[in-house]
């Protein structure tokens, strides 16, 4: 099947091509995806119509590379100028919805969703357009499938609101690149001083809880376990007790005699798990009468147990 596309600009119209006079009629073919050199005609004369021409391929070459550049040029601007209104949450919401649905119109990935995701990066006062804008960009991100999953991880590297990119994430891939791309966005390094990163590590961890690791994740996440900020480690600490990895009572039990305030929370989660998985203290000359939880009793197969129940 042939198909033909052109571009049919009359006398005295305003011509995208300065070569182009805008005194004469002229075509721009398309033809099964291959152009042919422009057709310039004079006007018509009355009762006689243009002498007909045969249109040969490998014409105007340069012509129709400007034409091309044009169109190029076109699409750049109009990306940047609805990029930078998506991202703004200033902007005026007809406008960002504009971009939104400028980007979920594009049959390219890597032009609409980077752009869908940085949606995410921020909320509205009025919670219900924030929720709107964000399904929508939702929307636009789903409709690529499995072809916007490195994008969406690239986000979740980069931004410090995750919960939106990761919910994207989960309904695109499976539960292993779910898993392996949370671990990867993990921050182990020094981050005492930025509580954006702290925060972040905070949230990965949370969704982390929700699947099983592999043993060398599960020792890896050990590391969270000495971290200054408790939700942190309390968030490690739920993350590891519903792990399987043979060493995970071991480093969890020395939270069980650590009465400080900071700990409360943790104390009690890893005494429970102990109780309830009956798992054994390594050492049980560490755990004197008194150094547990009031009410818990160490017997002396090393089992917890709760004498108030």
């Amino acid at each position: 099947m042939t198909t033909t596309e052109g571009l049919y600009l009359r006398t005295g119209t305003e011509s995208p091509l300065p070569e182009i006079p805008q005194a004469r009629h002229f075509v721009i073919l398309k033809v099964n995806g291959e152009f042919f050199e422009p057709h310039i005609a004079e006007p018509e004369l009355p009762g006689k119509g243009p002498e007909p021409k045969a249109l040969k391929t490998g014409g105007n070459v340069k012509l129709i590379e400007k034409y091309k550049q044009y169109k190029q040029q076109r699409l750049e601007k109009a990306i940047a100028r609805n990029l930078k209104t998506i991202r703004n949450p200033k902007a005026i919401r007809e406008d960002r919805t504009a971009a939104i649905e400028f980007f979920k119109a594009s049959d390219h990935v890597e032009h609409a969703v980077p752009p869908l995701l940085q949606r995410f990066d921020f909320s509205l006062e009025h919670g219900i357009n924030d929720s709107r804008e964000k399904e929508s960009a939702m929307e636009g991100i789903l409709n690529f499938k499995e072809e916007a999953i490195p994008y969406i991880i690239e986000h979740i590297r980069q931004t410090y609101r995750v919960a939106w990119p990761i919910k994207a994430l989960k309904a695109l891939a499976n539960e292993t690149q779910v898993v392996e791309a949370l671990s990867q966005c993990l921050d182990y390094g020094d981050i005492s001083f930025d509580q954006n990163k702290i925060n972040k590590n905070y949230d990965l961890l949370c969704y982390l809880r929700d699947y099983k690791l592999n043993d060398e994740l599960s020792r890896k996440l050990y590391h969270f376990l000495e971290q200054y900020d408790e939700r942190v480690r309390f968030a490690a600490t739920e993350t590891l007790i519903e792990q399987d990895e043979p060493g995970i009572p071991h480093r969890l039990e020395a939270f069980m005699k650590d009465s400080s305030p900071e700990n409360t929370r943790i104390r009690k989660a890893v005494t429970d798990c102990f109780i309830n998985k009956k798992w054994k203290v390594s050492d049980s000359q560490a755990f004197p009468e008194g150094s547990l939880i009031q009410g818990i009793n160490l017997n002396s197969e090393g089992i917890l147990e709760n004498r108030q129940n």
